[in-house]
């Protein structure tokens, strides 16, 4: 299974990339910076792989109160 997940509701912002059995991910930022950071990683992490977005088999997010 091919799965994004982000996490943007915490002090620090993680952006994970599961590929069976391989995890990459970066995390990093401080509070109110995570949006200079997210959509950085995700095209990181997806050229990283060799994969586009609509390659992913699911994306998770965190809905938190952030």
């Amino acid at each position: 299974m091919k799965l994004l997940a982000l996490e943007t509701s915490a002090e620090i912002a993680s952006v994970a990339l599961r590929l069976d059995d391989r995890v990459l991910s970066r995390e990093g930022g401080t509070p109110g910076t995570h949006a200079q950071f997210v959509l950085g990683w995700v095209g990181e992490l997806l050229d990283e792989a060799g994969l586009t977005l609509d390659q992913l088999d699911a994306i998770a997010f965190s809905a938190g109160p952030g």
